[in-house]
């Protein structure tokens, strides 16, 4: 879900939640990015991940760079190369991705060491490391997901990232206009619990009518909200800039679910 224009104010949620940003071409950006996935899906797994490291990469130097604006010390640069070299290994496999995260924990330590070398800094060694780690942990929580979504069963990915849009368009055609960002949540969850009823009544691959379908729905209901506020945690405030994030913000927590929701139906 795309937000991310500076906002103040203390409403309900305002340090978990941020009211989504209605300026600009917010619904061509949408519907180019479900074309895009859906494309890359039918495509080649290459083509997929591809996508999704450029996006989670770029999602992640947009943190980092949130994170200067406010004081804070991360390195962009790892972060987002990082950021996209995990997304990349997870279309090898989850093992793979989660080697190569340690892997950038690493280089992030030795580039906060060597920045402190160069030049004097306020903020401790080990503390700038783990915040530019904390720049990569959720977008590319949400792209790894995805590829594990996808390696497991596509048109049943095509039916979860269905029900993920629909949480997004709902959150953003309510929230954008609302009086504080809970009202979008509540909108979203209500459209993906639609969409989950149309699929079960019409009896839809790959779920065919089975009842499986409605764990699946009320999966992205609860969890898609959770996967919001995670990246505004790992913001330094949730309404800071960072629109690449907020487009993977929903599958991050959402997509860890429904892929080992998914290895259990299937199995």
């Amino acid at each position: 879900m795309t937000r991310g224009a500076p906002t103040t104010g203390s409403g309900p949620g305002t340090r978990l939640l941020a009211a989504p940003e209605d300026r600009g071409p917010r619904v061509s950006l949408g519907v180019a990015w479900f074309v895009a996935v859906v494309a890359g899906l039918g495509l080649a797994p290459v083509a997929l991940a591809a996508l999704l490291a450029v996006v989670a990469g770029t999602a992640a130097l947009q943190t980092a760079r949130a994170w200067r604006v406010a004081g804070g010390e991360p390195d962009p640069l790892v972060a987002g190369v990082g950021c996209l070299v995990v997304v990349a290994a997870g279309a090898a496999g989850t093992a793979l991705a989660g080697a190569a995260l340690l892997v950038v924990v690493v280089v992030a330590v030795a580039a906060s060491g060597a920045q402190r070398l160069r030049a004097r800094s306020r903020t401790p060694w080990f503390a700038a490391a783990g915040l530019t780690v904390r720049c990569v942990v959720v977008p590319a929580a949400a792209g790894v997901a995805l590829l594990a979504l996808e390696r497991l069963d596509v048109p049943a990915v095509l039916i979860v990232f269905a029900l993920v849009s629909a949480y997004d368009a709902g959150c953003f055609v309510v929230g954008a206009g609302a009086s504080n960002p809970v009202e979008g949540v509540v909108a979203g969850m209500v459209t993906s619990v639609v969409l989950t009823a149309s699929l079960w009544v019409f009896r839809l691959p790959p779920f065919d009518g089975d009842r499986a379908a409605w764990v699946f729905g009320v999966l992205v209901a609860v969890t898609a909200p959770l996967g919001q506020v995670a990246a505004s945690l790992s913001l330094p405030r949730a309404s800071a800039w960072a629109p690449a994030l907020r487009r993977l913000d929903t599958l991050s927590v959402t997509g860890l679910a429904l892929a080992v929701a998914l290895w259990a139906y299937i199995d």
